[in-house]
């Protein structure tokens, strides 16, 4: 969870950065825009209204997929990168 929480804390910096202190709703409609530029032709599309829950839930309590995660990241101009311990 400590990782995680991490993760969240700069995450949520980056929203501030971009957007300040009041970041929730702009981060929700960049979301959105990213989930509908990947969605399939005639899929419903995201809103803010059905998409603001996912994203109150990651940085409140870092519940989340793993799309809902990196979609907020590049939302946030920020890349997540994985890496094998050896």
């Amino acid at each position: 969870m400590e990782k995680m929480n991490t993760v969240a804390a700069t995450l949520q910096q980056a929203a501030r950065n971009r957007w300040g202190d009041d970041f929730i709703a702009p981060l929700v409609r960049e979301y959105c825009r990213l989930e509908n530029l990947e969605s399939a032709p005639g899929s419903t599309p995201a809103t803010p209204k059905n998409r603001r829950s996912y994203v109150v839930r990651f940085f409140e309590g870092h519940n989340c997929t793993a799309q809902v995660l990196l979609r907020i990241a590049e939302a946030c101009q920020c890349e997540i990168s994985i890496s094998q311990k050896l």
